[in-house]
C-alpha cells in the first residue's frame, strides 16, 4: 500500500494500492515512517515545506509551491530514501525560484537548455547540501552506486559513455570518478569549471557554456537530455 502524506492545515494520510508490494507491513509502520521522513526533510530544509509520498516515478521539489514529493519505490533502501530527501532539500535550500524561472523561460535559449541547467544545478546543490550535512555523503554514494547498477542513468557504463556530453556529466557528478565515465581531452577542460560551482550565477553561466559547446560540436540536442529526474521548478520535477 502507498501512503500519501500532505502537510497543510493538518496532517492527512491516504491509503492507495501500490502493486501489492508492501502488504507485509502495517499501515501504522508507514504512517510512522512518513511522519519521520517529513520531519527530517523540514528540519534539513530549515522551513516548513510540504512533504508528500505517492506513486510517482522519482523524487521532486517544486521551488514555487515548496512541495517535496517522494516516491514509494519497491524495496527502497534507507540510503536511497536519505539520498532522495537530501537531494530535494538541496533544491529547497539553494535553487532560487526566480532564477530558475527566468532561465528556463528565456525563449532565446530554446527548450533544451533546461536539461543542461538541471544537470549543472544538480551538481552544484548536491555539493552544497553534502557540505552542509556531511552525514549525507555515505547515503549519496551508496544510493547512486545502486542506481547506476540498475540502469537508472540509461544503461550500462559502456552505453552511457556513448551518450552526449551532458549525460556523461550528469552521471559523473552523481556517481563519481570511480563510475568509469570517459571524457575526451577537449571535454575535460570544462570539469574544473563544474568543480568550482558555488552560486546560482555560476550554475547558469556554466550551463550556457556547455550548451553552446554542444551546439558548436553539432551534438544532437536529444542526445544531451536526461535519463534522470525532472527539473527543480516544475519538478513535479522531479535532481
Amino acid at each position: 500500500r502507498d501512503l500519501v502524506r500532505s502537510r497543510g492545515l493538518g496532517d492527512v494520510y491516504k491509503r492507495q494500492e501500490y502493486n501489492g508490494c508492501i502488504e507485509s507491513r502495517s499501515e501504522e509502520y508507514y504512517i510512522m515512517e512518513s511522519v519521520q521522513r517529513s520531519q527530517i526533510a523540514r528540519l534539513l530544509a530549515t522551513e516548513n515545506i510540504t512533504v508528500v509520498q505517492g506513486n510517482v516515478s522519482t523524487a521532486s521539489f517544486n521551488v514555487k509551491t515548496r512541495v517535496l514529493t517522494l516516491p514509494m519505490w519497491k524495496d527502497i533502501t534507507t540510503d536511497t530514501e536519505d539520498h532522495l530527501v537530501g537531494h530535494e532539500v538541496g533544491h529547497a535550500l539553494y535553487t532560487p525560484e526566480d532564477g530558475w524561472h527566468d532561465a528556463v523561460c528565456d525563449a532565446s535559449r530554446g527548450p533544451s537548455f533546461k536539461s543542461y541547467l538541471n544537470v549543472v544545478e544538480d551538481a552544484r546543490i548536491e555539493k552544497l547540501v553534502q557540505r552542509k550535512y556531511p552525514g549525507l555523503k555515505k547515503s549519496f554514494i551508496k544510493s547512486y552506486r545502486a542506481m547506476l547498477a540498475s540502469g537508472f542513468f540509461g544503461g550500462t557504463i559502456e552505453k552511457i559513455n556513448k551518450m552526449g556530453f551532458i549525460d556523461r556529466i550528469n552521471t559523473y557528478y552523481k556517481c563519481g570518478v570511480s563510475a568509469g565515465i570517459v571524457f575526451s581531452q577537449e571535454e575535460k577542460q570544462f570539469l574544473p569549471m563544474l568543480d568550482a560551482l558555488e552560486s546560482w550565477d555560476d550554475a547558469e553561466k556554466a550551463a550556457e557554456i556547455l550548451f553552446d559547446y554542444c551546439l558548436e560540436k553539432e551534438e544532437e540536442r536529444k542526445d544531451c537530455l536526461l535519463y534522470t529526474s525532472p527539473s527543480p521548478r516544475d519538478r513535479t520535477r522531479s535532481r
